[in-house]
């Protein structure tokens, strides 16, 4: 996994010269990172990634809609032993991740639908840049609070909430489609 953000590009965004924050907000990063592929259910860097449907949650269907979008480079699609094709057995698209059968059905009786793909983006969307950079930047601002409690532990809190505008990108950003099936990934 690539990071979305480097220590040096949240600097510029925030116009910060000094070196004070720079553990505090190398920390961040990767913790904001992942608190936005979750939040958003997708990542933002290219991963290769193998799907399998799980046959007895799968509804017979023309239409696939898969975990993750957009579809990079599209590997391989296998329906139970058979190796299907784009193009001839099914139609990809890429930008929505969905596949389609425009002449049958992904059929539920198949002991499942392997997808292997690269996911995500060639680089990292400017919106998301943008949003790891301020969150990231907020967070390194706020001050730690340290409290004790009745049974003698010093505990120390950053409580952070996600910044209005960061949380606006990053809805945008979840999948645009229900997923009615079930998958198993493999990284």
């Amino acid at each position: 996994m690539a990071a979305y953000t480097t220590l040096a590009e949240v600097k510029v965004f925030g116009s910060i010269t000094d070196g004070n924050k720079d553990a505090k907000i190398t920390a961040l990063i990767p913790l904001i990172q992942a608190a936005m592929d979750t939040y958003t259910g997708r990542f933002f860097d290219k991963q290769t990634i193998t799907i399998n449907t799980h046959p007895k949650r799968l509804r017979d269907t023309s239409r696939l809609s898969l975990p993750f979008y957009p579809i990079v480079t599209l590997t391989s699609v296998t329906e139970d032993t058979t190796v299907s094709t784009n193009g001839t057995d099914f139609e990809a698209l890429l930008n929505e991740g969905i596949l389609i059968k425009p002449a049958g059905f992904w059929l539920k009786k198949y002991l499942g639908i392997h997808v292997v793909a690269e996911w995500g983006f060639a680089a990292v969307p400017q919106d998301i840049k943008h949003a790891i950079n301020e969150w990231t930047l907020v967070s390194a601002r706020e001050r730690t609070q340290t409290s004790t409690t009745d049974e003698g532990i010093e505990e120390t809190a950053t409580m952070v909430e996600m910044p209005d505008d960061v949380k606006q990108i990053l809805d945008r950003r979840r999948p645009h489609h229900i997923q009615a099936n079930e998958f198993t990934v493999t990284p």
